[in-house]
């Protein structure tokens, strides 16, 4: 999306790289998942993010995610206490 694009840019925020665009099937997802490699660490990506936007909004979301990466889970996201994300500075 532009305006999400640009509004990162005009307040200096890193962006993921965008993968591509379309629909794609679960099989393919899948199969870019078992293929790719992280850009971030060693190893296969965690995940992807699929983006339903319109001309102004997220529509909706989801992340679609290595079976590798659900099978490590020891303790779900919901059961832990908060933790922030923090935002580095250049």
């Amino acid at each position: 999306m532009a305006r999400r694009a640009q509004l990162a840019q005009d307040l200096g925020l890193a962006q993921v790289p965008e993968l591509g665009r379309g629909r794609f099937t679960r099989k393919s997802l899948t199969q870019f998942l078992e293929q790719a490699t992280s850009r971030y660490r060693a190893g296969q990506v965690e995940g992807v993010v699929l983006r339903h936007d319109s001309p102004l909004w997220n529509e909706s979301r989801a992340k679609f995610v290595n079976k590798g990466f659900v099978q490590a889970i020891e303790e779900h996201w919901r059961s832990r206490t908060m933790q922030w994300n923090q935002v580095r500075q250049p």
